[in-house]
């Protein structure tokens, strides 16, 4: 998934393309549980990037000023909050915590 993660990053695959990916990847996982034989299958076993962050979206945790950020689409929201963003005048830095 990283790889097809930064292939949308650099605008090398588009938003649809991407999340088929996810879907395919969500599925194959799926059926490799079911043909295991397993009676209940986990769910939250995938992630674009990061499960931390997964949940934070679930609880709604994410900073206010995030949504001031112009996007095209939620998992631009999703990302940026991974990486940081600088975009129209936007400068949100994503350090490493030494900063």
């Amino acid at each position: 998934m990283k790889k097809y993660c930064e292939f949308y990053w650099s605008n090398k695959i588009g938003l649809k393309y991407l999340l088929n990916i996810g879907y395919k990847i969500r599925k194959e996982n799926w059926k490799i549980q079911e043909h295991a034989g397993l009676d209940l299958i986990p769910c939250n076993d995938f992630s674009f990037y990061d499960h931390v962050l997964d949940m934070s979206f679930l609880l709604g945790s994410i900073p206010k000023y995030y949504s001031l950020i112009p996007m095209k689409h939620d998992i631009d929201l999703y990302f940026y909050l991974t990486r940081g963003v600088q975009k129209d005048g936007c400068n949100i830095y994503k350090g490493n915590g030494n900063d």
